[in-house]
């Protein structure tokens, strides 16, 4: 995660998924649920009127998309071992 208070208020994507995959590997429950917030948060400021946002959102989306995609395997595997 970046270093600036700023940053720590609202990372990018790419930035909570590595997190989220770093937190799971620990089982840092405590920290998923305040990346799960994140989430929750940045969907919430997303407004239908607001392109600008959205195509901004696109673009960390398409640079997160390995990271993201490792993590579905890491949650898949989890959910395995879970059963």
């Amino acid at each position: 995660m970046q270093e600036t208070g700023e940053s720590r208020v609202h990372p990018k994507l790419k930035d909570l998924v590595v997190e989220a995959s770093r937190s799971l590997a620990l089982l840092d429950a405590d920290r998923l649920e305040e990346l799960a917030l994140s989430c929750e948060a940045l969907n919430r400021r997303l407004s239908p009127r607001d392109a600008g946002a959205r195509a901004a959102l696109v673009v960390e989306a398409s640079e997160a998309a390995g990271d993201m995609a490792v993590f579905g395997r890491v949650l898949e595997a989890t959910r395995a071992n879970l059963q």
